[in-house]
């Protein structure tokens, strides 16, 4: 007796285009990173909660184990939900995580000028003021 397994599409290997079109779908890993590097304290408790009840992160597909006609059955909902996840996530981070950004002030032959960043730097030929 003989048994003929054949491989399932799962196993096969994915179609390019299903790789370069599923790979371009990402998380905003800048937001969730903010997430990440902060310190231990109730903001980040309270932003863990609202990402966990959100679904800000969602689980990615593998790309390598769809198939052409898989892929664009589900390519627009999955777009959709990571885009979705995306905004929440930068929602959460916005909400909890005030960047603060510091103003300098900048003088070169008499012109002045105000930079306001997170950490701020005079343009070149440029001397800070105070």
């Amino acid at each position: 007796m003989f048994l003929l397994i054949s491989p399932s599409p799962a196993f096969a290997k994915s179609d390019p285009r299903v790789l370069k079109e599923c790979s371009s779908i990402k998380l905003d890993q800048k937001s969730f990173m903010t997430y990440l590097n902060r310190p231990l304290s109730p903001e980040r408790d309270a932003a863990r909660v609202e990402i966990d009840k959100l679904k800000a992160r969602p689980e990615l597909l593998d790309c390598n184990k769809l198939d052409i006609t898989t892929w664009n059955s589900i390519k627009s909902d999955y777009k959709k939900k990571i885009d979705q996840a995306n905004a929440n996530m930068q929602k959460i981070v916005a909400k909890y995580f005030k960047v603060i950004e510091k103003e300098i002030t900048c003088i070169k032959n008499g012109e002045i000028k105000k930079i306001s960043a997170v950490k701020p730097v005079c343009p070149k030929d440029y001397k800070k003021l105070y």
